[in-house]
């Protein structure tokens, strides 16, 4: 039996490694919570047009992926408080 990618898997994975990709960098290698906001907003977006190639609607529930990104990524890193008021 031959294996292959059809282009709904294909996006899947394209959909998952940008997410990963957004939560990795968020959380080991960025220092701010507005780089990893910024971040997380890239990856949802990469997400939204993985889907947009293979499906072209429906591509904007993909932006709830920014908060889920965000959040995972600023879990339990108390050096990342948030600013003091003056």
């Amino acid at each position: 039996m031959r294996y292959t990618l059809d282009p709904e898997k294909l996006s899947l994975a394209g959909q998952l490694a940008s997410c990963g990709v957004a939560w990795l960098i968020g959380r080991f290698w960025l220092h701010t919570r507005l780089q990893i906001l910024f971040v997380a907003f890239l990856g949802s977006i990469l997400a939204m047009y993985c889907n947009i190639i293979v499906d072209g609607q429906g591509a904007f529930i993909y932006i709830l992926f920014c908060p889920l990104i965000y959040g995972l990524a600023i879990v339990e890193r108390p050096e990342l408080d948030l600013p003091k008021k003056l």
